[in-house]
């Protein structure tokens, strides 16, 4: 997933492939979603069975 990512922004740029596995990514936030979402429940079920619910458990 992580390859198809970048390669979609690389394209959208216009620019080379980003070889993802050369970056130094860094989670952004350590607390989990349902801490920082408030209204976490509602949120899940209007992604859940949607190409995006797996962002939910990232």
């Amino acid at each position: 997933m992580p390859s198809e990512t970048f390669s979609r922004i690389s394209s959208y740029l216009n620019i080379e492939d980003i070889d993802y596995k050369k970056t130094k990514l860094k989670k952004q936030n350590p607390e989990s979603l349902q801490d920082l979402i408030v209204n976490y429940d509602e949120v899940a079920q209007l992604l859940k069975n949607t190409r995006f619910e797996d962002y939910l458990n990232s």
